[in-house]
């Protein structure tokens, strides 16, 4: 069964090398839920205010992965 995950990315290269390259990269702490990450998951990529620089102006936004 496909389950939804979140990931939170706050800076905009971040996600420019995650949508870029479609692959993350964890930190060995993560390493449960990143095992946890099957096949056909569907992928909620949260920007944080500050992930473009201005947050006073920009808003979170949220975006689904795969499409």
């Amino acid at each position: 069964m496909a389950r939804a995950h979140l990931l939170v990315i706050g800076d905009s290269v971040a996600l420019a090398w995650v949508l870029g390259e479609q692959r993350m990269a964890f930190p060995p702490l993560r390493r449960a839920q990143a095992t946890a990450l099957e096949i056909g998951d569907e992928l909620l990529i949260y920007t944080t205010r500050g992930c473009f620089g201005n947050p006073t102006r920009d808003l979170g936004r949220v975006m689904r992965w795969p499409r």
